[in-house]
């Protein structure tokens, strides 16, 4: 009988950043456990078998009729509680019934309120105030976010803990071949700005950046989910040298994020920053925002703007020294995430 088991909803879903955080810790924390350990991974009975991990620790269980949210709010709470489990969740959302252990990655629900519907902020504020009352254990990815979740969800410190994000999922993608000749930017440098298109990520910041550099070229990759943000103004008023690309593939974007002059990241809120993580290991420099995390991750890794502030000479940016790369890479690493689970496990799963 599982003593813990995973919400694998995300494996029903696109990837994207939490997703992708929650495919990789649980497939490294797999390697680190035996069958003996009492984990377990719950998925909707329409995940198919190539949508799940290699797992040989874990054992995979399908369960209920159900997807989406009402899988997650029925089906898997009602599993856990016959197995007198303790869920596991690591893509935000949970049971309200019980939550168990809780992965939030960010509160920018709590701290922009504006970038959402009201729908969505209502289901967010019932949801994070039941976590903050009935969550055996929170878990999030940053110092920064912890003190985040402290201060909006006065969750105290002792009950959250830092599993910081990775890059070496980026190791086993082979970047496409003809990338650079399908988006036309073969014989010419490129800023690559990558990430789902949330009012958060400024899109602006690299349509005013395009305006004032009409030299330069620009490529946007990423979606957005009308059912949770607010329009962005910007996808309404492109220049002309900026294509959007919408959602690419693992293959494209690291083939992308190889060659670009630099990975343009002018975010206003971020739990992590992943995008600019992976830049560094493929060795393009990144442009991000001056914002207390990404100062956390990247220290002088970097080349930082004022996400407000539109007057830059890109190539000026370009110019800037930077250092340390290998150092922020050596930081971060799923297998040292995944001990970071699997220890708190252990302690939660003590008589």
């Amino acid at each position: 009988m599982s003593r813990f088991i995973i919400n694998g909803k995300f494996l029903s879903q696109r990837m994207t950043g939490v997703q992708r955080f929650a495919y990789e810790l649980v497939s490294a924390l797999d390697g680190q456990l035996t069958t003996n350990d009492g984990v377990s991974l719950a998925v909707p009975s329409s995940v198919s078998e190539t949508q799940i991990p290699n797992l040989h620790a874990i054992a995979v269980a399908r369960v209920g009729s159900h997807h989406g949210v009402r899988w997650e709010q029925c089906d898997f709470p009602s599993y856990c509680h016959a197995q007198h489990a303790i869920p596991v969740n690591l893509c935000n959302a949970a049971p309200l019934r019980n939550p168990g252990i809780v992965c939030i990655h960010d509160v920018k629900v709590k701290r922009f309120p504006e970038y959402f519907t009201w729908k969505f902020r209502l289901w967010y504020d019932l949801l994070f105030s039941r976590i903050a009352r009935k969550a055996v254990l929170v878990l999030t990815v940053s110092e920064f976010s912890k003190k985040e979740i402290e201060a909006t969800l006065h969750i105290p410190e002792r009950k959250i803990v830092v599993v910081p994000n990775a890059w070496q999922h980026l190791e086993h993608i082979v970047p496409s071949d003809d990338v650079l000749s399908r988006y036309h930017v073969l014989d010419k440098g490129f800023f690559f700005m990558l990430g789902s298109l949330d009012p958060n990520k400024n899109l602006a910041w690299l349509v005013k950046e395009a305006q004032r550099n009409p030299q330069e070229t620009f490529l946007v990759s990423g979606s957005i989910d009308r059912k949770v943000f607010a329009k962005s103004a910007a996808m309404a008023s492109l220049p002309s040298n900026v294509t959007f690309l919408g959602y690419a593939s693992d293959e494209d974007v690291k083939g992308l994020m190889t060659h670009c002059k630099a990975l343009v990241f002018p975010s206003f809120y971020e739990g992590f920053g992943v995008p600019p993580l992976e830049a560094l290991r493929v060795g393009s420099p990144i442009i991000v925002s001056d914002i207390p995390v990404l100062r956390e991750i990247y220290h002088e890794a970097a080349i930082y703007i004022d996400p407000h502030r539109t007057d830059y000479v890109l190539e000026e940016l370009l110019a800037t020294n930077t250092t340390g790369a290998d150092k922020v890479l050596a930081s971060y690493d799923w297998k040292i995430s995944a001990g970071l689970l699997k220890d708190v496990l252990e302690r939660e799963g003590k008589p």
